[in-house]
């Protein structure tokens, strides 16, 4: 009985030492992961130093690979290629043994490590302390790594057609698909997925109107799954990731004076559709005008001149109506030509005639002298009509 208990004794404190081990910061024979993560196994522990600036590096100076764990729901890691490379993370559950079970740790076996990683990506976000978001540098120094995640690609300066420059911001989601080939290919993935990306989207953004984009959502997602089509493929087989989707989250012309370059153009296109739209209504107005004009000589002018009776009275009720005669002149426009008063004609002309009121010159003046006279008021009155 002592036996058993002494034995139970001396398993529990095994398991409790494990559990402990696990959970050190660098764990030792197992370890405890984080939820959606992966790591490496190492058989030397690769170590950690500062730049000059004191900030932490990650050196490579590990062991080999032997092994990965991970803590990924729904996925299993494919090892039947002997290539490390080649380790596949597919969909289907993983077997556990009975520690995963009962104490949620996986065993690494002795003399074996966690491989330390540095995972630097760009995310849109914002601190606690700030109202904005924008893009930021996230680093991850970790021995467990995300399995899937955020990398969001902010394109600067991009030449769309019309040479008008953009910035652009991206918003990537991805899965490590190849868990070795990601941490092992090149020191930092991320940065080769942020170049790989901008190379594509430099091509597209070529042949692609910025105005348009900025206003048609389809236009946006379409520019988006075009990226994803064609960088997808290059980018799982060079760095083990694969892009699940590309959105194009933000849009903006590059600096003040291309969007002061962009709303002239705009203000000029709208400026000069006023500016036809005016014309337009200018020249209805003109031909409503003139069709008026026409109706009005059809049905008055032409009548009125070819009945003598008519003119007369058209004289008469304009004299009465204005105290002048006008005439139309055909081809001057609105021009009408004044016709003064002949009865006030005939007045001044007599005024201009010299009255004789003494008897005596009327008798003195001989009858040869009155028919001169006579001749000459006919003269002036024949020239003033």
């Amino acid at each position: 009985m002592l036996g058993f208990i002494f034995f139970s004794l001396l398993v529990l404190l095994f398991v409790l030492l494990l559990r402990f081990l696990a959970s050190l910061p660098s764990p030792i024979i197992a370890a405890i992961l984080p939820a959606n993560s992966t790591a490496l196994v190492l058989t030397k522990r690769n170590t950690m130093g500062k730049d000059s600036r004191g900030n932490p590096v990650v050196n490579n100076d590990g062991g080999n690979v032997t092994n990965v764990i991970h803590a990924v729901p729904g996925r299993r890691l494919d090892r039947s290629d002997p290539d490390p490379y080649n380790w596949k993370m597919v969909k289907g559950i993983e077997r556990r043994g009975i520690l995963f079970a009962t104490l949620g740790i996986m065993v690494i076996g002795f003399f074996r490590y966690l491989r330390i990683n540095d995972v630097r990506t760009f995310r849109y976000g914002r601190k606690d302390i700030e109202l904005k978001y924008s893009v930021q540098p996230k680093s991850l120094i970790s021995t467990s790594v995300w399995q899937s995640g955020q990398h969001d690609i902010w394109a600067m300066g991009i030449e769309m057609s019309g040479i008008i420059k953009t910035n652009l911001l991206f918003n990537i989601l991805y899965e490590e698909t190849f868990p070795v080939r990601v941490r092992l290919r090149t020191a930092d993935p991320f940065a080769v997925l942020d170049m790989k990306v901008k190379r594509v989207i430099i091509a597209i953004a070529g042949q692609t109107d910025a105005q348009i984009l900025i206003q048609d959502a389809k236009i946006q997602q379409a520019f988006a799954d075009k990226i994803l089509e064609l960088a997808a493929p290059e980018v799982i087989i060079d760095l083990g990731l694969t892009i699940i989707s590309v959105a194009l989250a933000d849009i903006s012309y590059f600096d003040d004076a291309t969007t002061k370059l962009v709303e002239l153009e705009k203000r000029t296109s709208l400026q000069n559709a006023a500016a036809i739209a005016t014309a337009e209504k200018d020249k209805l107005v003109k031909i409503l005008k003139n069709d008026a004009d026409a109706d009005r000589v059809e049905r008055v002018y032409k009548p009125t001149a070819h009945d003598e009776l008519r003119v007369k009275v058209r004289m008469a009720e304009a004299y009465e109506n204005n105290q002048k005669i006008t005439v139309f002149a055909p081809g001057a426009g609105n021009t009408m030509i004044p016709l003064n008063n002949p009865s006030k004609e005939v007045e001044e002309n007599q005024e201009t005639v010299p009255k004789e009121t003494n008897s005596e010159n009327i008798e003195k003046v001989s009858p040869e002298e009155k028919s001169k006279k006579k001749q000459i008021v006919s003269a002036k009155v024949s020239r003033k009509e």
